[in-house]
């Protein structure tokens, strides 16, 4: 009997989880077991023992109820096998396609990383000028290329400066130079027609004496 009643509470269990299993997920409620149990319960005779009520049950109507629910116990571990597969098939199939969503994801990234690598190269390209193989900034490049320009226009007018200066006194010194030549040149013909001077007047005196020597001995005589 009390066998019986532990089966009959095992039972009544088994649909309060069934009944809770189908509400969770939204599909009916299967009839089949709660009329097999109400059609047990009025055609089993009832017993009282003080203040305890018992059901005195046909043993074939309880193996048949019993039979019932194993076969439903059965139907719903081969659904819940059926899901358990179908689960982990879509379980695979959203990893197979997570991974393939990666594989993208990180061409994409890698694909991103080239473009802007080359966008960055492109930049720099813009934003430099190549000398003798060296980057250098556009704009330093030109303000150095300015100042540059600006260095040589001032040391060229520095040095057209110093050449004009320094023709100009050497043109005063060519012209000082010529000056003095010719004064030379003259200071030289002028002794040179002083020199010649003094020779005919010193070879004239020195015939004057030689006559005179040659008088003097022919009054001598």
């Amino acid at each position: 009997m009390k066998k019986t009643i532990l089966s009959l509470g095992l039972i009544l269990s088994f649909l309060t989880v069934t009944q809770a299993q189908n509400s969770t997920t939204g599909q009916p409620v299967t009839t089949t077991l709660q009329e097999q149990f109400s059609n047990l319960n009025s055609k089993s005779n009832n017993y009282r023992e003080g203040k305890r009520a018992f059901k005195v049950i046909e043993v074939n109507q309880l193996n048949a109820f019993w039979n019932g629910v194993l076969g439903t116990v059965k139907k719903h571990e081969r659904d819940l096998l059926k899901d358990g597969k179908n689960t982990v098939e879509e379980l695979q199939k959203a990893q197979a396609t997570i991974a393939t969503q990666n594989s993208q994801i990180a061409a994409l990234k890698k694909d991103n990383a080239q473009k802007d690598a080359a966008v960055q190269q492109n930049a720099y390209e813009v934003e430099n000028i190549f000398v003798l193989g060296l980057g250098i900034n556009k704009q330093f490049f030109l303000i150095f290329s300015f100042a540059l320009i600006a260095g040589l226009v001032i040391l060229s007018a520095v040095i057209m400066s110093l050449y004009k200066k320094s023709k100009r006194v050497t043109d005063e010194k060519i012209q000082a130079f010529k000056e003095i030549d010719h004064e030379f040149s003259e200071f030289k013909k002028a002794a040179r027609d002083r020199e010649l001077k003094i020779k005919r007047e010193l070879q004239t005196e020195m015939n004057s004496k030689e006559e005179m020597r040659q008088k003097l001995a022919l009054l001598q005589k």
